[in-house]
């Protein structure tokens, strides 16, 4: 699953606004003339959804700051909760496995009652 994807998926429009709204107000503290252009304030387009479209300017965002060394000028920026943070494994194959189980599970002990 992308990770564009997971971040719409686990955070709300609102919070990935502020994250974004907080990542270019730090970018704004460097006075760097050459970012790349981002929209600071979106709106639904007809083909993506505003959270998408947040995702995309701030992965821009970073993608700047890698290509020029620059992480270390800025804040560090965390998750507030982890815990809300998805498995990538979860999502894309450990369930399938527990399902697996689950089914071979259900199988025996239909077998078992249907024995006595």
């Amino acid at each position: 699953m992308p990770l564009k994807q997971l971040i719409s998926e686990c955070y709300s429009a609102d919070e990935i606004t502020e994250a974004k709204n907080s990542l270019l107000s730090d970018m704004d503290t460097l006075k760097t003339s050459n970012f790349p252009k981002i929209i600071r304030k979106r709106r639904n387009s007809a083909n993506r959804p505003k959270p998408l479209l947040d995702i995309d300017d701030i992965m821009a965002s970073l993608t700047y700051l890698d290509e020029h060394q620059m992480w270390l000028k800025i804040s560090q920026f965390t998750a507030t909760s982890p815990d809300r943070m998805p498995s990538t494994r979860l999502v894309e194959g450990d369930l399938a496995i527990v399902w697996n189980k689950r089914s071979l599970m259900e199988e025996q002990i239909t077998s078992i009652i249907k024995r006595n």
